[in-house]
This record gives C-alpha cells, structure tokens and sequence, in this order.
C-alpha cells in the first residue's frame, strides 16, 4: 500500500505576506515601510550659585501632531532620556522649578531616525540666602536655603541691625543700652547665627555709631564718640575686645574697609584719611576745601579708589578718589544717594538714588568707561544692594504696596527676578549662602 505524502501547511511568513497582500488590495502592493525614530537626552546642568533640591519635570515638546510624551523628573546634573521619537525640532522645558531658580528654562533639540540628539536645561538658582525682617518693631535674622527651608533667629527688641556678616555668620549692629540724657547710648554687638550675643568692648565709656565687618569677617571697625573726642577703633569679631590702636580725631566719621582688610578709610571735616594696619600709621588722602563734610562710601575690588560723598553749591556729589596719588578722579551729582556697593570683581560699582517722583532706582557706574547706566526702572523703593561674589548677579529690595519684596537681577539676561515677599515688612539686603560682596551701609 502506498503511503500518501503529507501535506505541509503554508508557513508562518508565507500567512503573514498573504495577510499584508489582502490588506493592501491584492497582490503586488508594497507594505507600508517601518518608520525609523530617535532618541532625546537632557541633562539638568546647575549654572547658578545654588540648585533645586528636588528637581524637576523635564516635559519634551514635539511637532505638531506628534504624540504626547511623559514628562521625566530628574535632580541636578541628571540625565532625561526619552525614546521612540518621530524625527522633527523638539524643545525640552524644566517644570515645576523651585523659586530659587529661574523659572521656563528650554532647550532646543533636532531629532533624526537611528541618532540620539543631545541637549543641556540650564537650571539658574540662587544659593541659600541670609537677610533680615523687621515687623512690628520686631528684627529677625533669618536664613533661606536651597531647599526652601527658612530658620529664624529672633533679635531682641533693643537691638538695631546694621549689617549681615560676609560668610552669613551673624548680623551686627546697635544695642540701645539703658540710661543717658537725651538720646540713649549706643553700643555695638553682634548677633550669631545660632543666637549668641558677642558686646563689643566699651571704649572710655562711648557710644558706637556705625560698626562694619571687615570683607574677611574677622574685624570690626567702628565710629564711636566720648564727651572728648571721636575715635575708630578695631574690635576682635569673635570676642569683642578691642585692638590697637584707637584712632582718634575731631569730628572723625564713616570708617570703611578697604577689600584687602588692611586699611580704613574715614574722614575728618573736609578730608578723608587712610589708617594702615600695617604700619599703624595714618594719613591723608584728599583734601577739598569748599566742599562739606567727606563720608567715604567704600573702596573698590583692587583697593586703588574710594568713593566719598560730600556737598557744594547745595548739591550732593559722589566722587571718586585715588589715594595713591591724592587724586579726585571724577565727581558725579546725584541727588539723594542711598546706597553704594563695589563690584568685587571689577572697577564698577552700584548705587540708589531717588528719581524725581521720590522712587529709588538701581544704576551701575563703571570707572573705566565713566559710563553711568540704570539697570531696573520697574521696581519701585530699590534698596540695599549686594553683589554676588562673582559680580554676575545682584541681591536689592524693593517695594509692592505695603509689602517688602526681595529681588534677584541677573546680568546675563538683564532681567530682576522676584525672590522674597514679606507683607507689612522691612528687609536689610541679603548675603549669599559662601559669600558676596561688600554693601556699604544706606543713607
């Protein structure tokens, strides 16, 4: 008997070109061809002083019609990677960004089949931040971390803050002690950061008026008066006790530190001295009869100018001296100086001034260029300027309604942030969380 052949079924390739063959028609029609995709991949790259603690939401934006994608988080310095994607232009956004950052921050990307396409989501944040508030006849010294987190240091009700510290370290200023005729005396202290209350040492029974950290933080100069005479004496930050020598004058005012730590700037009258630590010897760098009473504002980075305010004709001016030739560089009229502040990088310094309509507004002056320009005209009451220690960023308050608002202004886009809002408040300009520049006190 013969046996019959058996019959073998269509293979499993063979049912699959025969299904593709009738879903096109028939025979003869060529398949739909495969369309190839790419892959995306951004990094979160930390540009500025500090960074978002918790990340963000990278959220990949395709061509129209292209499907939706699902947005990534990622923390700083991390890596977003989104696969399958038709070829076109995407553009990466970082969402739900802390507001120590700079907020819609976007990369554009170009996506080609079998490529991975490679982009960085520039994060700019602001480091943690020290400042204080003051509400109610209340201060507090307070601390803003990268994380949003605050900490609070109360400040007694006696005591009247002058300046933060460069490391943040603590806050000085003024104790009004009990007693006296008339005015009450004044004495310099200095309030840390975890509370502790450092009294400066009590000069022949004195009062202090303006005391200033030195850039270094480790030195405490300060303006004081007797029933005698005026006097600037040094004073050890950490302890209180006073260093010599005491530099003493009639009608002495505003000693200021020059960058290096080494020198003071004050001024007698219509003169403004320079004492030496280092050779503990003083002298004169300018004398300008017919002009009212010097106040030195401060020194620049390279400690080759100081800048100096005083009066003629019943016009303020600022002007800008050379001690090593006892020169005056320029003189600027400014109506109602406030504050001032040096670049630390650079021969440029900051300064507030009211307008007409009585607002303050934020200009920069460089020296070398004599080039005077406003950089902020939407913000109303600028005060308290602070440079970053790079130069590249600023620190000032300003006003909304009743409420103290801080500002972040950022050199590269030309553009003032809000930071902080504080209703019903008063804001001594913050420092850096590692450092900033030297602020000189208001006027």
């Amino acid at each position: 008997m013969s046996r019959a052949k058996r019959r073998r079924g269509p293979t499993i390739a063979a049912v699959g070109l025969s299904m593709v063959s009738a879903a096109c028609g028939g025979s003869g029609v060529t398949p739909p061809a495969i369309v190839e995709t790419g892959t995306v991949e951004v990094r979160l790259r930390a540009v500025g002083t500090g960074a978002d603690p918790d990340g963000v939401d990278v959220v990949l934006l395709g061509p129209p019609g292209s499907p939706a994608i699902s947005p990534q988080r990622v923390g700083m310095n991390e890596t977003a990677r989104f696969t399958g994607l038709l070829p076109g232009a995407y553009e990466a956004v970082a969402t739900d960004v802390s507001s120590l950052c700079a907020p819609n921050s976007t990369v554009a990307v170009t996506v080609s089949p079998n490529t991975t396409a490679r982009g960085d989501l520039d994060l700019d944040c602001v480091g943690g931040f020290y400042f204080v508030v003051g509400r109610d006849q209340r201060f507090t010294f307070e601390f803003l971390g990268s994380d949003g987190v605050r900490h609070t240091v109360p400040l007694t009700n006696r005591f009247i803050p002058v300046d933060i510290a460069p490391d943040g370290s603590g806050v000085i200023g003024l104790e009004v002690l009990p007693g006296g005729a008339g005015y009450p005396p004044l004495r310099g202290a200095v309030v840390a950061s975890d509370g502790t209350i450092t009294r400066l040492e009590v000069v022949d029974g004195a009062s202090n008026f303006n005391p200033v950290w030195s850039p270094q933080g480790d030195v405490i100069a300060d303006w004081g008066a007797d029933p005698v005479t005026d006097w600037v004496a040094m004073f050890d930050a950490e302890t209180g006790a006073a260093l010599a020598p005491l530099v003493t004058r009639q009608n002495l005012r505003t000693p200021q530190w020059s960058r290096s730590g080494r020198k003071v700037a004050f001024s007698v009258l219509d003169t403004v001295f320079v004492f030496d630590r280092d050779t503990d010897a003083t002298s004169p760098v300018l004398v300008q009869p017919g002009w009212g009473i010097m106040d030195p504002l401060g020194w620049s980075a390279d400690d080759q100018y100081i800048l100096a305010r005083s009066w003629k004709d019943n016009v303020l001016h600022l002007l800008l001296l050379r001690p090593a030739d006892q020169a005056l560089v320029t003189s600027l009229p400014i109506d109602n100086l406030t504050d001032v502040a040096w670049d630390p990088t650079s021969s440029r310094f900051l300064m507030t001034a009211r307008n007409e309509f009585g607002q303050r507004r934020l200009q920069v002056f460089d020296v070398g260029s004599e080039r005077l320009s406003t950089l902020v005209t939407n913000v109303d009451d600028v005060q308290g300027p602070n440079w970053a220690a790079d130069g590249q960023a600023i620190l000032f308050s300003g006003s909304r309604g009743p409420d103290r608002v801080l500002y972040l202004y950022a050199f590269a886009d030309s553009t003032a942030r809000l930071l902080l809002e504080e209703p019903g408040s008063w804001l001594l300009s913050a420092r850096w969380q590692g450092g900033s520049g030297p602020r000189y006190r208001s006027y």
